[in-house]
């Protein structure tokens, strides 16, 4: 069970490194923030060039964040394996920091998605896929751990 609890945190690790990728070096937004602010990038242009920079900035910013938690996320699975010390605190902090950051990305993309009317809206179910891994993921490294006698 360590190992597909590993193989699940592997799938998340890398799910938040190619989300950060896109979010990090796609120098444009995406089509649904267009759509949540119902302007085209030439209304927004017209109205203050500034804003649109400042949101590509913001999304950057976010990038990153999803690449580190993605990095991070696959540097501590890499721990998780059989005879391993700390798999408990291992499990759990990847557990916490996950579930907080990807219950963030489902409300608040979730909230967005609402408020859109015509267009495309943001993909919030990937996050809620990503929380049902995190879910078997750390139900099977607890169950794991307990295989190979790995007291906490």
């Amino acid at each position: 069970m360590l190992k597909t609890g590993r193989i699940l945190y592997y799938i998340i690790g890398v799910i938040g490194v190619a989300f950060g990728g896109y979010y990090l070096f796609v120098n444009n937004m995406a089509p649904y923030h267009y759509a949540f602010m119902q302007m085209d990038k030439e209304q927004i242009d017209a109205f203050n060039p500034r804003i649109l920079e400042l949101m590509i900035a913001l999304k950057h910013i976010a990038g990153a964040c999803f690449i580190g938690i993605g990095i991070i996320t696959l540097f501590i699975a890499s721990r998780i394996k059989a005879g391993s010390e700390n798999i408990c605190i291992y499990n759990l902090g990847l557990f916490l920091m996950l579930l907080i950051s990807n219950s963030t990305v489902l409300y608040i993309s979730y909230h967005v998605a609402q408020q859109i009317d015509k267009g495309p809206k943001p993909p919030w179910y990937l996050s809620a896929v990503i929380v049902l891994l995190l879910l078997g993921a750390f139900a099977a490294v607890s169950k794991g751990r307990k295989e190979v006698n790995c007291a906490c």
